[in-house]
């Protein structure tokens, strides 16, 4: 029905300057390019027994756990956001890929408009992963810089929290490493700007108020971003000519898609009963705005991190 590879084709640590693997499906070729005609097909290799394995966990959910109009809804935006892929026309990119999400989301009701409707919707479930993210990719990044086995006995000095992810989180936060990352900006001494990037996140996640300043600020930006690409999608709509778009819009609107389709999966993956396709949205941008409303909340402790954890990261 459709190309396997396709129902995840990112991964999350792309980054400027990174080569890009390019598959062209239609030659059958792959090569490396900083650049493509089509920014849908920028991507990293990924396992082809993952994507098989996430294909089949995510056709279980659709063909068993949801009703027929949530299933017909679901094939119907994968097949629009292959529509996107396979054509060249970056027009056509974005107004198809913007209609493959415009299918995964209800409809708006009383007076609300259709862009503020989507964009409460999407806003938080591209946003959830934000800090998580943030931290993840910039650690991805040191261990390159100053080798994993570096890196790893760095982040072993961390007494507080199991996973990576919670020892991050009090590495760039808690005022009880500073040695640790002292000592991480003294290996750092030949990369400028991974030192000032370390700086800058030690700012962001320095106490409560900051980091919900941090993600605020990365709301209201995505807010833009979503608003701007429904005023570029209108225009190609109903002007009916060609206009020239910026890439990185449409690279934007593919993650966009993506963060929203995973969201849907995961939603039903981690429950046993069916919720439907609106309701799985629904509620992860419910968990989300009540997850930064308690961060306003927070107090700076000494273990305010542990109470974050778990709310945006």
């Amino acid at each position: 029905m459709f190309a396997s590879s396709r129902l995840t084709p990112h991964r999350r640590n792309n980054y400027v300057g990174s080569d890009a693997i390019v598959m062209l499906p239609r030659s059958g070729g792959v090569h490396i390019s900083r650049k493509d005609v089509s920014p849908v097909f920028r991507k990293r290799p990924q396992s082809i027994s993952i994507v098989s394995e996430q294909l089949k966990k995510t056709m279980s959910v659709i063909i068993e756990k949801q009703n027929n109009n949530d299933g017909s809804r679901f094939f119907r935006s994968i097949r629009l956001w292959n529509l996107a892929a396979e054509t060249t026309s970056e027009d056509l990119q974005l107004s198809t890929i913007w209609s493959a999400i415009e299918t995964l989301l209800s409809e708006p009701k009383d007076e609300q408009s259709r862009i503020s409707h989507y964009k409460n919707l999407l806003v938080p479930i591209i946003c959830r992963n934000y800090c998580s993210r943030t931290l993840l990719n910039f650690w991805s990044d040191i261990k390159f810089l100053i080798g994993r086995d570096n890196a790893e006995a760095f982040l072993n000095k961390i007494e507080d929290g199991e996973s990576e992810l919670e020892k991050l989180l009090y590495l760039v936060s808690s005022e009880s490493n500073l040695p640790v990352r002292k000592d991480i900006l003294n290996d750092l001494q030949n990369a400028p700007l991974s030192r000032i990037r370390f700086q800058i996140l030690n700012d962001h996640f320095k106490d409560p108020k900051s980091l919900y300043s941090f993600v605020d600020s990365h709301n209201q930006r995505i807010g833009w971003q979503i608003h701007r690409i429904y005023r570029v999608r209108n225009m190609i709509v109903h002007s009916g000519r060609s206009l020239q778009i910026n890439e990185t819009l449409i690279m934007n609107l593919d993650e966009y898609y993506l963060n929203l389709m995973h969201c849907i999966v995961d939603h039903h993956l981690r429950r046993d009963h069916s919720t439907g396709i609106d309701k799985s949205v629904y509620s992860s941008s419910v968990d989300f705005y009540v997850g930064l409303e308690k961060l306003k909340s927070i107090s700076k402790d000494e273990k305010w991190q542990s109470q974050v954890h778990g709310l945006i990261i």
